[in-house]
């Protein structure tokens, strides 16, 4: 494998707990960028050196076939990953031959940083490293792997606040509702509220409580609706504005879950369809309604 490669299996391997290496792109992300890790993954997984072990819905879990030490350099965020390249191949001779090479540019660089490449490489340490967990999120561990989720809020501690207009006045909501006053309820039962207006405010709501990316409009999310034919863009149904009636009720899917809410990687589906695609691909969503329809017979 080349250096690239090298470089980041050892960063996974960091992540290596006796039996599998499990991983988030933020926790990878201070050792590479995520196109780096993604086109390694497949070139770890296409040598047999990793095999794919993630279960729907769970942090990203590998096999590894081939452990190798990650020396602290790697995950700093100071050194871009050139110079991560060049300390790696320094240390790899420093701890096998104890021979010294060097590079004018890379020394040049840390030299600005105020750097000696060989101080770097003698103080080095090989590390170990856990899931990275969002603020607000706690993560579970079951039998099929490690699964972040958001830690349950108890409402009664935080007080109201209404997710629409900000109020927060206790007797302005109906009793139980924490994040909606009785006013924003009433609009939106009237319909005076747009399904792209309802759409942008709960999109921002859920990029802001998941630190998601975000950067759509109302007049995007219409724009949407209107190339849809105001219709489920995996099932082909007419949306509806009844809440409580999932099978039509609009939502806004992530196509690429690993992304945000971003120009180009949303579409707007129901309810129903969404909680069933969840984190899966396109093609592996696809996949799965093709199972289901050739397994109709048994239900």
């Amino acid at each position: 494998m080349n250096d690239n490669i090298e470089l980041i299996l050892r960063a996974l391997s960091a992540f290596y707990d006796g039996e599998y290496a499990n991983v988030t792109l933020q926790s990878i992300s201070d050792a590479c960028k995520e196109d780096a890790f993604r086109n390694a993954i497949k070139t770890l997984k296409t040598l047999n050196v990793i095999e794919d072990k993630t279960s729907n819905g769970y942090v990203q879990r590998f096999k590894l076939n081939t452990i190798l030490d990650c020396p602290d350099f790697i995950f700093n965020p100071k050194f871009n990953f050139n110079t991560k390249i060049y300390l790696m191949k320094r240390w790899k001779a420093w701890i096998t031959t104890n021979t010294i090479f060097s590079n004018a540019k890379q020394d040049a660089y840390l030299l600005a940083m105020g750097l000696n490449g060989q101080d770097i490489i003698e103080n080095s340490v090989c590390i170990k490293k856990q899931v990275f967990v969002p603020d607000g999120m706690e993560l579970i561990k079951d039998k099929f792997g490690y699964k972040l989720r958001n830690i349950p809020i108890d409402r009664t501690i935080i007080g109201h606040y209404c997710n629409m207009c900000g109020e927060t006045d206790p007797s302005k909501f109906h009793k139980g509702n924490y994040t909606r006053c009785k006013k924003c309820c009433e609009i939106i039962d009237r319909g005076k509220i747009s399904n792209a207006e309802r759409l942008y405010k709960n999109s921002k709501h859920s990029a802001n409580r998941n630190k998601y990316d975000h950067n759509l409009d109302v007049e995007y999310i219409q724009q949407l609706l209107d190339k849809q034919h105001n219709k489920c863009c995996y099932s082909g149904l007419t949306f509806g504005n009844d809440k409580k009636d999932r099978l039509t009720y609009p939502t806004i899917d992530r196509i690429d879950s690993t992304k945000g809410y971003v120009k180009g990687n949303v579409c707007i589906c129901t309810w129903i369809v969404n909680s069933m695609k969840n984190n899966l691909t396109t093609d592996q969503f696809k996949d799965l309604i093709t199972k289901i329809y050739n397994n109709l017979d048994n239900f």
